[in-house]
């Protein structure tokens, strides 16, 4: 994938599949940076659900390491997603009927600023594996 050394960027991995993740307790994932990346690399996991596709994504990325592989791990519980604006708050009334109803599961890598003063592009090959959903009991 190719990130710029400036501003925001971000590749995905998207699953289509119409499934219910009612019964699990969360989304995980095994995600590589390579070693030598200089990037600022986080994953953020976003599903679209219920009747209107509503995008939903977690609060918060999960910081990656370079050159580790690192489980990144996301709960399914309201308060730890967002809508498609940030500040839209996940309705926990409305949750659990859209987890029972969702079309995509996306495992999106981003690059945050900070690291250069140019907009330079810099490679960096992304390995994302073992996606899986825990069930209720922990995750």
């Amino acid at each position: 994938a190719e990130f710029r050394s400036i501003g925001w960027s971000a590749i995905a991995l998207e699953l289509r599949a119409d499934v219910s993740l009612a019964d699990y307790s969360g989304i995980r994932a095994d995600v590589l940076a390579p070693a030598d990346t200089t990037l600022h690399l986080g994953v953020r996991f976003v599903i679209l659900a219920g009747p209107s596709w509503h995008w939903l994504e977690t609060k918060e990325p999960i910081l990656l390491e370079p050159g580790k592989w690192l489980v990144v791990a996301a709960p399914l519980e309201a308060d730890a997603w967002r809508g498609p604006e940030y500040s839209d708050a996940v309705d926990e009334r409305q949750w659990v009927a859209q987890l029972r109803e969702v079309h995509k599961i996306i495992v999106r890598v981003e690059s945050y600023p900070g690291r250069a003063s140019d907009d330079t592009a810099d490679v960096a090959a992304i390995s994302i594996d073992n996606i899986w959903f825990p069930e209720r009991d922990g995750l």
